[in-house]
């Protein structure tokens, strides 16, 4: 944890009397940091893993948006924001990793329990401001207006040809092979169609939601793009509580209907690149036997739901 102390100190003047490891995300590693000024989050992302560079690509796009959110676009109590380093920075960076300091969220992930009714309502009204967001926001990087590219198809067909993967995913080759083509067809249709593009966070499961002192939090906001609202509400089609947000949803969206193409197009398009994201470290990073095994388990799960 020495390095760790090191980058605080040097990056923002704190002296940690202790540093523990939390369960982070998929590609990331997380720390619970206490000072004498306060407890704080510490997201790292390894530069050793093949991940990093997409997704630590657009932090200096999307945070600043997410400030804005914060601070004038009606979400102060429902985002975490990361503290700017000594020079101002939103992060910081070393040979091994990119660094983000947050303040630490006291609460709970939501993780693998289903919401509550008044949850559901909360994150209604929180889809319904964020989705109230077009072009017209103040802060909004080019690259975060959806152009439905999809940029790992090349790769993934590239990769699933190799033979270090083939025998897991010889099997499913041509159910591979079929996504890819109807995830272009409906690219296709939707570039070429009409549709309202919002501001969605477009990675809207449970591990990325917190219950704080009565509070819903949204955290991990890398993906937070300007796109079809089905970006977000394919995560919640198939719940028990859909028709209950749905319902609420639309008292701030009056006409709000599911664009079924822009819904299959996001399902479809995140199996594969969840498959994508796993073959990439299984062929890449140099995992641990554990969480190869781990990773081989989650892609035959996503193999067999194609």
């Amino acid at each position: 944890m020495n390095h760790l102390k090191e980058i605080l100190n040097k990056y923002y003047r704190l002296q940690p009397a202790s540093i523990t490891e939390q369960q982070g995300g998929w590609a990331t590693l997380a720390y619970k940091v206490n000072t004498e000024d306060g407890t704080f989050f510490l997201k790292v992302y390894e530069k050793s893993r093949v991940s990093t560079k997409t997704l630590a690509a657009g932090i200096d796009d999307y945070v600043p948006l997410t400030i804005w959110l914060h601070e004038a676009g009606g979400l102060s109590e429902r985002i975490s924001v990361p503290i700017r380093t000594v020079t101002g920075d939103h992060k910081c960076e070393d040979e091994t990793g990119i660094y983000l300091l947050y303040p630490y969220i006291v609460g709970e992930t939501i993780g693998n329990r289903d919401l509550s009714h008044g949850q559901v309502e909360q994150l209604a009204d929180l889809l319904a401001k964020l989705h109230s967001y077009d072009k017209q926001l103040p802060i909004l990087a080019e690259k975060m207006i959806e152009d439905f590219h999809v940029p790992f198809i090349d790769p993934l067909v590239s990769m699933i040809a190799k033979e270090s993967v083939e025998g897991i995913v010889l099997p499913y080759r041509h159910s591979i092979l079929n996504a890819i083509k109807e995830v272009m067809e409906l690219a296709a249709k939707l570039k070429h169609g009409e549709i309202s593009l919002r501001l969605c966070h477009t990675d809207l499961h449970e591990w990325n939601m917190m219950q704080s002192g009565g509070r819903l939090i949204l955290v991990d906001w890398e993906g937070l793009k300007l796109c079809p609202v089905e970006a977000d509400m394919m995560f919640f089609i198939d719940k028990p509580y859909f028709r209950q947000l749905l319902s609420h949803y639309r008292k701030s969206h009056h006409d709000y209907e599911i664009n079924e193409t822009a819904l299959a197009f996001y399902q479809k398009r995140r199996k594969l690149e969840d498959i994508w994201e796993f073959l990439q470290e299984l062929q890449c990073d140099q995992p641990t036997v554990e969480k190869k095994e781990q990773t081989i388990q989650y892609l035959l799960t996503e193999l067999k739901n194609l």
